[in-house]
């Protein structure tokens, strides 16, 4: 995806926050940039030992099964830091920029 930056100065405009609400949602958007850079390394380190476990001579089952086993605790807790940026954001938002805010993922403005 991109940046903090830019979905921030977008939420900022399109839902009309407040400055309080613009730093509480920077600190939401820092998490889900980490929490997706993440799983962009976990996957890759187990992409490489998918590829090893595969390249040998016999196929080593254990090593491809544990890689996966990793990749999936990766996404499984990048879900977990959605749901709870989610719950932040409805806790700070009102309604009105909540209705707004549900409207931008229908959209394609926004993905979650």
């Amino acid at each position: 995806m991109f940046g903090i930056r830019r979905p921030l100065r977008h939420l900022v405009w399109k839902l009309g926050l407040a400055e309080s609400q613009v730093r509480q949602l920077a600190d939401i958007l820092a998490r889900l940039k980490t929490a997706r850079s993440q799983v962009r390394v976990d996957r890759e380190a187990s992409t490489n030992d998918i590829a090893q476990a595969f390249g040998s001579e016999g196929f080593d089952e254990e090593r491809a099964v544990a890689a996966l086993d990793r990749r999936k605790a990766s996404s499984g807790a990048q879900e977990d830091v959605v749901l709870e940026a989610l719950r932040r954001l409805h806790e700070i938002l009102d309604e009105d920029q909540r209705a707004e805010f549900a409207y931008l993922p229908r959209s394609g403005h926004l993905e979650l």
